[in-house]
């Protein structure tokens, strides 16, 4: 945008945000700069009199109207102007963050001069070290490494330091320099930035280098569930590269790691069990999703996970397999006491089977439902209704909604 769409911005907010009168501001602006097209001149007076009139706000305003109006700037791209409005803000956090974000939009255009004096402004290093870092970033993927460096010694903060050797590794790794890709990699103390470096460095050399490097570099990613998780997604790049052996290899690394993971909360744990079944999914190898799937402890999300897999089994051509695990899960539902959740969860496992086209198979999950509840059983029923619908199957949706009792349909569509 240019100054014309600048002043056409201020002048809205100055009429719409705070009930501007052009006559009210004749002695400070131009009553021309209140018409329309904005004049490109008008866009310095405008914003001066908004800031003169934010300043007038109430203070447990003005800070959020400032910092709406930065907000409003920065999307637009008139940083400088954005820069201005930011510095009248009281409440330093508040400042430091849109000076922070203003820095890091400078460093990502290369503005480099410019974002070295907004980090400057700031006292609080955690934003100060944002845009130090975007500066850093950007000077290494345009193979400024000196410069880079250079402010790394100067701010002497170990965080960057990471930082910077973190992006030569991606940057070395994106030419295929591995040995140098690794060499930062170990110079990085920061464990999570380091981890991240390795997979990072896997994921490029799985295109071009042997397994026994890729392996080497996973390996070296010490949080296990980090390095199962990294196994999983590398061996998904793997396979979409046609390199199944590989895959194969990493993905058997991926479950023997899991046995390693020890969590804090069994949920994290579930977490990362369903993600790597997922990424085992993706790579069509579903007897391994199914066995990790498996082990996830908490009963609503295996079933959830295990019903999509098994979804994806019939979707494959293997319907036999598929109502194997959907008649697993839908035994391990009945277990559950809470007749609430054991409809729905049942419920879910009939949605699954209706995507995958077992239809027989979805409505006799119904019936089953109806033993417990006919409440229920309706609830059941409108869901594989509407999953038939989202099919393009709609006789069948019609069939299975004429189903519903008449006072019951209206209760689920809301109607009473």
């Amino acid at each position: 945008m240019n100054k014309k769409g600048l002043g056409a911005l201020l002048l809205g907010a100055s009429l719409l945000c705070l009930g501007s009168h052009p006559a009210a501001e004749a002695q400070t602006v131009a009553e021309t700069c209140y018409e329309v097209p904005v004049r490109a001149d008008c866009a310095g007076p405008l914003l001066d009199r908004l800031l003169d009139r934010l300043s007038e706000q109430d203070p447990q305003d003005r800070d959020h109207l400032t910092a709406a109006l930065a907000d409003k700037l920065i999307n637009n791209g008139f940083l400088d102007s954005a820069l201005k409005v930011a510095l009248t803000i009281d409440r330093r956090p508040l400042k430091e963050t849109k000076l922070a974000v203003l820095g890091v939009m400078q460093a990502n255009v290369r503005e480099y001069a410019a974002a070295r004096d907004v980090a400057d402004l700031i006292e609080d290093m955690q934003p100060k070290r944002a845009v130090l870092t975007a500066i850093i970033q950007r000077f290494v993927a345009d193979g400024e490494v000196e410069p880079a460096w250079l402010l790394v010694k100067e701010i002497d903060d170990a965080q960057l330091s990471d930082e910077f050797h973190a992006g030569l590794v991606g940057q070395f790794a994106v030419e295929e320099r591995f040995g140098l890709a690794w060499d930062n990699a170990m110079q990085i103390g920061d464990s999570t930035i380091r981890n991240n470096a390795y997979f990072g460095l896997a994921l490029a050399q799985v295109r071009s280098q042997p397994l026994a490097d890729v392996e080497l570099s996973l390996m070296a990613i010490d949080d296990p569930a980090a390095r199962a998780r990294d196994f999983a997604t590398v061996g998904l790049q793997a396979h979409h590269r046609e390199k199944e052996e590989s895959a194969d290899r990493l993905f058997e690394l991926a479950q023997k790691t899991l046995a390693e993971v020890e969590v804090e909360r069994e949920r994290n744990r579930d977490s990362l069990l369903r993600t790597i079944a997922l990424t085992l999914q993706s790579a069509e190898r579903l007897e391994a999703a199914l066995q990790v799937a498996g082990d996830i402890g908490y009963p609503d999300q295996k079933l959830v996970t295990l019903g999509q897999l098994a979804g994806a089994l019939a979707d494959q051509g293997d319907p036999d397999r598929a109502r194997e695990v959907f008649q697993a899960n839908l035994d391990e539902a009945a277990g559950i006491d809470d007749l609430f959740r054991r409809s729905y969860m049942m419920r879910l496992q009939a949605e699954f089977m209706m995507m995958a086209g077992l239809v027989e198979d979805a409505l006799a999950v119904v019936d089953r439902v109806a033993g417990d509840s006919l409440e229920h059983a309706d609830d059941v029923r409108l869901a594989v209704g509407r999953t038939a619908l989202m099919e393009g199957r709609f006789d069948l949706a019609e069939q299975i909604m004429t189903d519903i009792q008449e006072v019951e349909r209206a209760r689920l569509i809301g109607l009473s």
